[in-house]
This record gives structure tokens, C-alpha cells and sequence, in this order.
């Protein structure tokens, strides 16, 4: 069945077969995976273009490359994270658990650990190019009609944080949830006080969700099920996400 032809079957479900069809999604999942939860790191990935490149690209479950200027989603799920690194990606190669990480940007496990908020390695200066030593990351989860009922991740780095929340509020500020509306994002190109050029992603409000309902027992089924494995980050790109090392 083509993906026009399953969104078009899931707008003619009333609410309790829609929520029935989320439900089995989740048994299904429980089932195949022995109770364990959903592994990020699974899903499709999609990350910041590198080089100066403001075409998003990413594949879809079936396997096939998706590409364009827009990635337009709705945004089912946000999670917040911070890993810092001792030694920096170009040293270590990558590979290897970073000295102190956090899964709720709030408290940090390991050296030198504690309050993420006074922590100095999360300041911005504390990194190379002016960027952060702990760098902060968001993971957002979005539906996509090219991926069916499985969303994919969009890893927003530290310098689109603060326009991301801006876009926040003014979904607030209007009266919208981010799982209520399709969410556009775009690439501009900027540069950091070093002078180095980066991309930064732009976040502008779509139309409204057709089908609310369905959306609202896909989040419910399937978010409870995602579990956040921070990805390692490379400390010498915290602040210009150009390079490819890190993984974003």
C-alpha cells in the first residue's frame, strides 16, 4: 500500500479504530522486542547538513532516500540531553562513553557530574570556537508521511536550541500544541563569533493536524516506549555543527 493510500485509510478510521490500530502497534512492538523499550538508535536519523549544505536528507523505513530544501513534521516527542568529553573526537576516534552525560540536561552522571545549570563545561566559551566543552542537544521526534507511523529524529544541535524555543512559544502564544501542527524546518546558513560558517535551522509553523485524534494515540502509544541513549558528541564540535565527526 503507498503512503497516500494509508493516510487516506487512516482518515476514514473513526477514534476508537484509530486507537486500536495505535494500540496494536505498541502489543506488536512489546512482543517482538520482550517487553524491552524502543532504542532510539533505531529510528531514522536525521541531522544538521554539513559543509554548508541546507538540504535535509534522510532514509525513510522502506529504505528510500528522502531529500529537499523543507522538512516538514509533526513533533510528537522532545527530549533534552548534555555528554561532555574529555578527550575530543579527532584524539579518541570516537567509540568510547563520554566522562560525564546527562539525559535530562538537569543532573550529570559521571566526572565531574552534579548540577547541569552551574556546571562551567556547559557555559558557552568553555569549548573550542566559542562553543560548549558539555555540549546540549535536543532529539525531536516527528511524525513523517514518508515513514508511516514511526518517527523519526531530528537532532537539533546547541546553536538552533534557543530558536527552537522561540518557536515553542509562539505555538504557546497561539493556542497550538506541537503534536497539533505541521512543523517546517529550514536551513540558514550563519556564522559563529569565530567566524566560521554553520547551518542553524529555522523552525516556522505549518497547517494543522487533519487527523488530531489519530495523532494523539500515536504519541500516547508510542512515546512511552523511547528510551534516551545519549549519542556521542564530539567536544570540539559543540558549537559549529559543520563537521560530520560527531554524528550530527
Amino acid at each position: 500500500m503507498s503512503k497516500s493510500k494509508e493516510v487516506a485509510v487512516r482518515q476514514t478510521m473513526s477514534v476508537e479504530e484509530r486507537e486500536e490500530h495505535a494500540s496494536n502497534i505498541r502489543e506488536a512492538i512489546a512482543e517482538n522486542m520482550s517487553g524491552q523499550k524502543l532504542n532510539i538508535q533505531n529510528l531514522e536519523q536525521v541531522k544538521v547538513p554539513s559543509g554548508g549544505n541546507s538540504t535535509w536528507e534522510f532514509t525513510n523505513i522502506d529504505g528510500e532516500e528522502i531529500s529537499g530544501k523543507e522538512l516538514v513534521g509533526v513533533i510528537l516527542e522532545a527530549i533534552s540531553s548534555r555528554a561532555y568529553y574529555s578527550v575530543d573526537f579527532a584524539t579518541s576516534g570516537g567509540g568510547t562513553p563520554p566522562d560525564c552525560s546527562s539525559a535530562d540536561c538537569v543532573t550529570g552522571v559521571g566526572s565531574p557530574g552534579g548540577n547541569c545549570s552551574r556546571c562551567p563545561l556547559g557555559q558557552f566559551g568553555s569549548g573550542k570556537n566559542g562553543g560548549q566543552a558539555c555540549s546540549e542537544r535536543r532529539r525531536l521526534f516527528l511524525f513523517h508521511e514518508q515513514n508511516d507511523i514511526w518517527p523519526i529524529v531530528l537532532n537539533v544541535p546547541s546553536t538552533s536550541i534557543s530558536p527552537l524555543g522561540k518557536y515553542m512559544f509562539k505555538l504557546s502564544r497561539n493556542g497550538k500544541k506541537r503534536s497539533a501542527v505541521e512543523t517546517i524546518f529550514t536551513i540558514e546558513k550563519t556564522k559563529s563569533a569565530t567566524g566560521i560558517e554553520y547551518g542553524k535551522i529555522k523552525f516556522e509553523m505549518g497547517k494543522d493536524v487533519e487527523d488530531v485524534e489519530y495523532m494523539v494515540a500515536l504519541k500516547e502509544q508510542i512515546t512511552p516506549l523511547l528510551i534516551d541513549n545519549p549519542t556521542p558528541v564530539a567536544a570540539d564540535d559543540a558549537e559549529v555543527p559543520l563537521r560530520d565527526a560527531s554524528g550530527y
